[in-house]
């Protein structure tokens, strides 16, 4: 996929209004399920090692995580990386991509898919 993905922040009530008019890709993630979901995930699904997960959203082969957390792992891995409120990792394989590290102050409420199908939108309570 190459490139870097851009990190938009925006404040609570733009992101609300955008979720109220946005409704492109992550409509085909967020679907009713059929039957009760495991509470056990695939066996490569990263660990986040502190604190909370808020909202999760997939943009084309990567999933994005957002909470408050400071910690995330691997599964196969006992290396701890630090990643601050928000962290993507390939939806093939688990791995946490080191490429994806954007300076987050404060937690994540909310992650919305940008109209461009590459970026994202991070709402929350933020310092800066």
């Amino acid at each position: 996929m190459g490139g870097r993905k851009r990190v938009s922040v925006l404040g609570g009530a733009l992101m609300t209004a955008l979720a109220l008019l946005w409704s492109g890709p992550a409509s085909a993630v967020q679907h009713a399920q059929d039957r009760v979901v495991s509470d056990n995930p695939v066996n490569w699904t990263p660990h986040v090692l502190d604190g909370q997960v808020n909202a999760i959203v997939q943009i084309g082969g990567k999933i994005y995580v957002g909470g408050e957390f400071t910690q995330v792992q691997e599964d196969d891995s006992t290396t701890v990386l630090n990643r601050r409120s928000l962290f993507a990792f390939d939806a093939a394989t688990g791995a946490v991509d080191p490429a994806f590290t954007p300076a987050v102050e404060g937690e994540v409420k909310a992650l919305l898919p940008a109209p461009d199908g590459r970026s994202i939108y991070v709402g929350g309570a933020f310092g800066q």
